[in-house]
């Protein structure tokens, strides 16, 4: 019995010393442990409690490492398919560790990485949903391929806020103050082809990266640890795109993207990170079933044919020349996936209708041929930060956005009629020496979504912030409004009627119908609006504006303005540049 006792003093003695052995001095700091534990400014970014081994971990990445070689130590078969990534490079820092403990192994993360194959992955963005403000911004997604000549068989690796809100007002205030529980997902890719491309009428941008086969793996095996783990998930900031760089940083070990982004990450500049960190091979664009329906409306003679053969059972009635009737038939068979997509037609009734369509599409020799040119990639366009400088003949103004394109601004590489912006700010320096506060619009999203022959499309705009008015003194205002807007031959134009508030000592309220018109050319933009603002006062303003922005270099643009209200006119001249 004493020989027992002993033996177990001296097995409890070891075990201390055998766990804190390794010399972690330099270890706990390394770029790429910080990585793994999503750690900056002095914390981890994962909020759940349940990611780290040490009641420290989140603050404490020694702490961490210390758990992490402990359990290691100690329960190895279930830290091996914990943290797949983190034993990983803990095995490769560390080899002596690895001796003592045993060969890693994960039979879950192995079957995970034979079923996937993969052998190449694509940064995917789906472009901005004009009548959507959560997703104006775009999204950006990963998807993992094992055949390039099958994207459609692919995975695609998300991050998104879980919730189920469809308050937009509720939806706005938590996702700006991190209200929800953000988390990875894997779904297959052809899901997302048919919510983004379809249902949500969005063109899809597919980047493929030149990650070989170890960095894939090592960004699975990330995925892996992180995703029964949530962030508090910031509309802003810690996002869907930015949230993408940490497993780029985890695939790549000496890159570091995470850092480059502080008060905002908008998908289109998470991209152009990752492109200027060399990371994209190659560029694929893949249209929307809307641009595809579109282009086959151009090809049909008679559309109120079209809309009655849609509308009447997908029968003909006094046509019979053979091009038109393939045309009429594609068309139907596309809006009838459309509607499926949208899910406006139960299954049953759609499988008949398609074969209907079908029978007919078949008897007619015919080739299906729509192609859709491909617009301005989006990193063509300009940088998503603005600083304007103006100037008049009594003032300077200056003037600054963080985000992210308006109506002044070049639409290439953007979604024509789409405008949305926050914490807009400007100061104006009068001759006379004074300095006053011009404006900082908080929100200000317009959305002039054409309507089509197939898509009634509402427009929508809606500002408040705060704004010197027509008698100089500062108000806040809330503006909305709804209207119809359409495109033709090029030009882009609107008809609303727009509602506001004023507070200053009192509150004001006004009705405007508004009408305006913009073209845009491939560094050149013209537009015009024009607006009677009548007030529950009495009082009416009529304001008129006419400009024009001209790219003088990717980042840089110049503008002219000429504003008309009631009685005075004033010319301005701004230099646009964008950061």
């Amino acid at each position: 019995m004493l020989k027992r006792g002993i033996s177990f003093c001296l097995f409890l003695l070891f075990i201390p010393f055998s766990l804190f052995s390794y010399d972690i001095s330099n270890l706990y700091n390394d770029c790429y442990w910080h990585t793994l534990l999503h750690f900056k400014n002095g914390k981890s970014e994962i909020d759940d409690k349940k990611f780290f081994l040490s009641e420290h971990g989140k603050h404490n990445p020694k702490a961490e490492l210390q758990a992490t070689i402990k359990a290691l130590q100690t329960d190895k078969d279930k830290i091996f398919c914990k943290f797949p990534a983190r034993v990983q490079w803990i095995y490769k820092m560390l080899p002596e560790l690895e001796l003592e403990v045993g060969v890693y192994s994960c039979r879950e993360m192995d079957k995970i990485i034979e079923d996937y194959n993969p052998q190449t992955v694509s940064l995917i963005f789906p472009t901005a949903h004009i009548n959507s403000p959560a997703s104006m911004y775009g999204h950006s997604f990963l998807r993992v391929d094992n055949d390039s000549k099958t994207p459609l068989l692919a995975q695609a690796i998300n991050y998104a806020a879980q919730t189920q809100e469809t308050n937009g007002i509720l939806f706005a205030y938590h996702g700006l103050t991190g209200g929800y529980e953000g988390r990875y997902s894997i779904t297959p890719y052809y899901n997302k082809i048919k919510e983004y491309n379809d249902m949500e009428r969005r063109d899809i941008w597919e980047y493929e990266l030149n990650l070989n086969i170890d960095e894939i793996k090592r960004l699975l095996y990330h995925q892996f640890e992180i995703k029964d783990y949530y962030a508090d998930y910031f509309f802003f900031t810690e996002n869907c795109s930015y949230n993408l760089l940490w497993l780029l940083q985890a695939a790549r070990e000496d890159t570091n993207l995470v850092d480059k982004f502080g008060l905002k990450a908008i998908p289109i500049d998470t991209i152009r990170a990752v492109k200027n960190d060399g990371f994209i091979e190659k560029v694929s664009f893949r249209p929307s079933k809307s641009k595809k329906i579109k282009e086959i409306v151009k090809k049909i003679d008679d559309i109120d044919m079209a809309e009655k053969f849609l509308e009447n059972g997908y029968k003909f009635k006094d046509l019979k020349e053979e091009n038109q009737k393939a045309y009429i038939l594609d068309l139907a068979s596309e809006m009838l996936r459309y509607k499926r997509a949208k899910n406006r037609i139960e299954k049953k009734e759609y499988v008949k209708d398609l074969m209907t369509i079908l029978k007919q599409r078949s008897q007619i020799d015919v080739k299906s041929d729509y192609p859709v040119s491909q617009p301005a990639r989006p990193l063509e366009g300009h940088k998503t930060s603005r600083l304007q400088f103006s100037v008049d003949e009594d003032s300077f103004l200056l003037s600054f956005k963080p985000s992210f394109h308006d109506v002044y601004d070049i639409e290439k590489g953007f979604i024509d009629g789409a405008y949305i912006n926050f914490f807009d700010l400007a100061l104006r320096y009068e001759h006379g020496g004074n300095l006053k506060f011009e404006k900082f619009d908080i929100v200000n999203i317009s959305s002039y979504a054409p309507r089509e022959t197939f898509f009634k499309s509402l427009s929508w705009e809606i500002l408040f912030g705060f704004e010197r008015n027509f008698k100089d003194e500062m108000q806040f205002q809330l503006k909305g409004g709804a209207g119809y807007s359409y495109k033709s031959f090029g030009f882009l134009y609107y008809l609303f009627l727009n509602p506001a508030v004023y507070i200053e000592d009192d509150i004001s309220v006004s009705l405007s119908p508004k009408f305006g018109i913009i073209k845009n050319f491939s560094n050149l933009k013209i537009g015009t609006n024009i607006y009677r603002e009548f007030f529950s006062h009495g009082e009416e303003i009529t304001h008129a504006e006419i400009f024009s922005t001209y790219n003088v270099y990717k980042d840089i643009s110049l503008n002219l303005k000429y504003d008309i209200t009631d009685d005075e006119e004033k010319a301005s001249i701004s230099l646009f540049y964008y950061f």
